[in-house]
């Protein structure tokens, strides 16, 4: 019986984890790059093989969905903390040491064309700025200066300064506004483009630069990061919620990095390569969590029940689960209308012996979609169930703690 338990959690766990884990690691140790995503193929540009830049990688990785291959040259020096922002398949790259300040340049990846664009301002220096593209223009960003390019026109227009902004700055877009964070404090702020205007947001729950940060649904996350200019001080995972302005610890990956680049390839968050706690790059890429769109609790009309896959996952020490619980729907003779009915609702949480671990929801529920906080500090790495039942209905998914 110990033994079949044993074969039947190995299986679980390595067709998880093969399931979670899609994408293979870079072909060589790479830091301070940059990545996009185009169809089915995530393109990787530049980086080095260490913090100094002692490495220039003047060239294009692609991952087609089976391999990375070497699928383009750079011409030009500039390729360590370069930034690149994408529209359709036109990256824009901009930047990077030694000496690409203010540099512009765009490449088609269906025709592997390269074209050098305007000068960017002579307040950005080689390297520590963000991009972004949104609404039909780029942002770069970059020790309190910001600006904006209009490829129709091929020209910049400088934005509103922010005194408190700083370099080696992350940034991510979410709902029309891009946040920002950076060097040497632990700010973190919002630049509105409409308005073109900063907001100063919560703090950081640590000073972090060189972290990724990504949108996912209605948060944002803070991936990793480093306390100095060189090194991975951090293997944490922070959440912010814009609507109380709060951060909160979500988890852990698997080893402290920074300065690595973050994608969304088939609907999951990846990291991939950084600088390691001793500074040394890595070729590590490594799965964080679905993108899912993030719901809170209401009492919007929901027509199905639903367990929805738990996020992050895998994750240390935290985790968040919904679910969903329909409106019942009476029909009349002149219409049909949905009614909200209480449910008698449990989630439980079994390992894969079938123990009962943790209580997590045991009352009457009105229709709605609900979110759910699971704690696993005092838990072993492993694979672990969780089961929602509400009336006849029952479903069970898995997650995996790993510590």
């Amino acid at each position: 019986m110990k033994i079949f338990s044993l074969l039947v959690f190995l299986t679980v766990f390595y067709s998880i984890k093969i399931y979670s884990q899609s994408v293979p690691d870079l072909p060589i140790p790479i830091s301070y790059a940059s990545a996009e995503v185009w169809g089915d193929s995530i393109y990787f540009f530049g980086g080095s093989n260490d913090y100094n830049g002692t490495e220039l990688y003047k060239r294009i990785y692609k991952y087609n969905g089976l391999s990375w291959s070497y699928y383009d040259s750079i011409p030009f020096n500039h390729v360590w903390s370069l930034e690149t922002a994408i529209k359709g398949d036109t990256v824009f790259l901009y930047g990077g040491w030694s000496g690409g300040g203010g540099k512009l340049y765009s490449y088609r990846l269906s025709t592997k064309t390269w074209t050098q664009l305007a000068q960017g301002p002579s307040t950005f220096s080689n390297y520590g700025h963000t991009l972004e593209y949104y609404n039909g223009l780029l942002y770069a960003f970059y020790n309190g200066y910001a600006a904006s390019y209009n490829p129709s026109l091929n020209s910049w227009t400088n934005l509103s300064t922010n005194a408190n902004s700083v370099s080696f700055s992350a940034s991510t877009i979410l709902n029309g506004e891009i946040y920002t964070s950076g060097w040497s404090n632990s700010l973190f702020f919002k630049y509105i483009p409409a308005t073109n205007q900063w907001i100063q947001l919560q703090d950081l729950p640590e000073f972090l630069s060189g972290g990724a940060l990504r949108a996912i649904g209605n948060r944002i996350y803070l991936v990793g990061g480093s306390s100095g200019f060189s090194g991975g001080t951090s293997w944490n995972i922070y959440e912010y919620n814009p609507v109380t302005n709060q951060w909160v610890l979500s988890g852990q990956f698997s080893s402290k990095r920074a300065y690595m680049e973050d994608i969304i390839y088939q609907n999951k968050f990846y990291i991939l390569g950084g600088v390691n706690e001793n500074t040394a790059a890595v070729d590590i890429v490594e799965y964080i969590m679905d993108q899912t769109t993030d719901v809170e609790t209401s009492s919007e009309i929901v027509s199905e029940f639903l367990l929805m896959q738990n996020y992050p996952n895998p994750f240390n020490p935290s985790t968040k689960i919904r679910y969903s619980i329909p409106s019942i729907t009476l029909h009349t003779s002149s219409r049909a209308e949905s009614r909200g009915e209480e449910s008698q609702v449990t989630l439980k949480v079994y390992d894969v012996l079938g123990n009962e671990i943790a209580t997590l929801v045991n009352e009457e529920k009105p229709a709605g979609v609900y979110e759910v906080d699971f704690n696993a500090s005092q838990l072993s790495s492993g694979i672990y169930f969780y089961k929602l039942q509400a009336g006849s209905f029952t479903q069970t998914k898995k997650m995996t703690v790993l510590k």
